[in-house]
């Protein structure tokens, strides 16, 4: 019996997680040619580091004070201790 739509989209999240995870883990790069991406963004993190992440939050929002430019596109939420 075919497997139902959600039972095969969360195989395929969970597979793509493990896969940026092993890629970022043997120090390659998960950013596309055309950027990271909604499906990387949250993997940002292992290319960019701590200081390249706030550097590009920075640069985010003295371009888009607003956040009103592809909001939630660009830069994975924001870790509880990143806010303050």
């Amino acid at each position: 019996m075919p497997e139902d739509a959600s039972a095969m989209g969360a195989r395929y999240l969970e597979s793509w997680d493990r896969a940026l995870t092993s890629t970022a883990s043997a120090g390659g790069g998960i950013a596309h040619h055309h950027g990271a991406g909604r499906l990387r963004r949250d993997y940002l993190r292992h290319d960019l580091g701590e200081n390249g992440l706030a550097l590009l939050r920075k640069l985010k929002q003295a371009i888009d004070p607003q956040g009103l430019l592809n909001p939630g596109n660009l830069l994975p939420p924001e870790a509880p201790d990143e806010s303050t």
